[in-house]
């Protein structure tokens, strides 16, 4: 019997429920402020320690950010938690001489109770990165890896259909020197398959009894998970 909820509610219930601890939630953070097109992202002290007021330093239109994340278990009293977060959170920008705070967090909150906390600074720019943001991204295609990685959520099937659409136009927007730097040289860019899924390789003796090495590219980010997305099956000869 299949428990899962819809597309979408499990995705929200997940990460409000969130309960596999602090180093996941800042590495799913640091996914975020990525997607969400900040760069120099760098993390502070993700396995513990002093952390200099802040979980990331990032840029944005040339101007230095810290990130922020909270991730609670269940939804959690807008004035004794999250406000109190945030309001601890904002110190640590005017101690790194930064001109903004992106605070992520798996909470939702009401215009009013946005506006409150965007109201405790004046001089600052303040990005808030909250739950229905989250849900968004990690349902789009460029989440889905990331959803499946801390959320443990699969592809539906018209997902991966989409995702291995997006992923080949990704891949095809490279020229040789870029795909080469990135996937090595000893790699594969195979352009207008029959289809896009993983036996756009049959053709090549070399791939047919190994699982091929192809690499998603997002935002500068690369993994070699693509095919890990989806059941492979190793191309017979004919």
């Amino acid at each position: 019997m299949n428990n899962r909820k819809p597309i979408g509610e499990e995705t929200r219930y997940r990460l409000l429920n969130w309960n596999i601890g602090q180093i996941p939630s800042e590495r799913l953070s640091g996914f975020f402020l990525a997607h969400e097109n900040y760069e120099e992202i760098e993390p502070s002290q993700p396995g513990g320690g002093a952390d200099g007021k802040k979980d990331f330093l990032c840029k944005k239109d040339g101007l230095l950010w810290i990130g922020a994340c909270y991730f609670g278990i269940g939804e959690k009293d807008f004035v004794r938690d999250i406000k109190k977060k945030f309001k601890k959170d904002l110190a640590g920008v005017r101690y790194n001489n930064a001109k903004g705070i992106v605070f992520i967090t798996n909470q939702k909150l009401s215009e009013h109770q946005k506006g409150i906390l965007k109201g405790l600074t004046k001089e600052l720019k303040v990005d808030l990165i909250l739950l229905d943001r989250m849900v968004q991204i990690l349902n789009s295609v460029s989440g889905y890896g990331a959803r499946r990685e801390y959320l443990g959520i699969e592809m539906y099937e018209e997902e991966k259909a989409a995702f291995f659409k997006w992923q080949l136009q990704e891949i095809k927007s490279l020229n040789k020197a870029q795909f080469d730097a990135i996937c090595g040289s000893n790699s594969m860019l195979v352009t207008n398959p029959p289809y896009v899924g993983p036996e756009i390789f049959k053709h090549n003796n070399s791939l047919k009894s190994k699982r091929p090495k192809v690499y998603l590219i997002l935002k500068g980010i690369v993994t070699e998970q693509i095919f890990n997305l989806i059941e492979y099956k190793p191309a017979t000869s004919n």
